[in-house]
């Protein structure tokens, strides 16, 4: 879909030169949808595509999505806690030695 998730009738269409029993296709897609979601994250499934640019691109994007989840984290939670207005002496104050990190996030 336009999220870049793949439901189980789409993973099966886009295996149908992949001989398996639509049983096996199934037990893959299971193996595959980690958190029983119903449907796949392209970058999930991509490892098994025979295209080996695409293959390494969606590696590479599903390795930093990760970090990229995190900074999207660390940048929220560090707006919400500099409109706090706490003091600098306040114990869940932000702290000036991870400002200058802080400030580069997304």
């Amino acid at each position: 879909d336009s999220h870049g998730k793949l439901s189980r009738e789409v993973f099966a269409a886009g295996c149908k030169n992949f001989e398996a029993s639509e049983e096996e296709l199934n037990e893959i897609f299971c193996l595959l949808d980690v958190h029983d979601t119903g449907c796949l994250a392209m970058e999930d499934a991509m490892f098994l595509d025979m295209d080996q640019k695409r293959r390494q691109g969606a590696i590479l994007k599903a390795t930093n999505r990760g970090r990229l989840e995190q900074e999207n984290l660390l940048a929220e939670v560090h707006r919400e806690d500099t409109t706090k207005n706490l003091s600098s002496t306040h114990r869940l104050a932000p702290r000036q030695w991870n400002a200058a990190s802080l400030e580069r996030l997304p």
